[in-house]
């Protein structure tokens, strides 16, 4: 049994506001792995506990604040998500992704890696599906998986070839 920690990282609270809701994609994957035998859990590294949105143009204002976020890789904001992810103990992160969080995934892997070197890190995700070489974009992370990830996921945890799962890449794979 390996333990999993899905992520659905930060981006609205970068700009002021909150995603309360959460990824169906990965609570599909958790609910396909934990029927499979394994321990996973879903982490919405965007919530907070309000019940205010900032309307369209409060969430614009907000993007010189966003930007400063990827400027200051010591921000409270990394820290507090690598130390969530760290204090659940996983074996695998798995990371939904699209465009916008892409630089957020990067960071966050890194100092994940840094920290907690022997878990393995999967991209899906939109952005994942799209972009044949995202690893690029993420070096850390060691695998990606395109479209559905439920089957993919559940055959890398169970430690299959990556190379024969349909739709994974690794990143000795990417690069060429």
């Amino acid at each position: 049994m390996s333990r999993i920690l899905l992520v659905n990282p930060p981006f609205y609270r970068f700009l002021g506001s909150h995603y309360n809701a959460n990824s169906l994609g990965i609570a599909y994957i958790a609910s396909h792995l934990n029927a499979n035998g394994h321990d996973a859990w879903v982490y919405n590294a965007d919530f907070q506990n309000q019940d205010i949105y900032p309307n369209l143009p409060g969430l614009y204002s907000q993007y010189d604040n966003y930007k400063q976020y990827f400027t200051n890789e010591d921000a409270d904001i990394w820290n507090e998500v690598v130390d969530r992810i760290i204090e659940f103990r996983p074996d695998w992160v798995g990371y939904t992704s699209y465009t916008a969080n892409i630089s957020t995934i990067d960071i966050i892997s890194r100092k994940l890696k840094q920290r907690y070197p022997n878990v393995k890190q999967v991209i899906g995700g939109v952005h994942a599906t799209l972009d044949p070489r995202v690893l690029d974009a993420v070096p850390m992370v060691d695998f990606a998986v395109k479209r559905e990830g439920e089957f993919a996921m559940l055959d890398l945890v169970e430690g299959k070839d990556p190379g024969s799962i349909s739709g994974v890449l690794r990143e000795i794979s990417c690069g060429g």
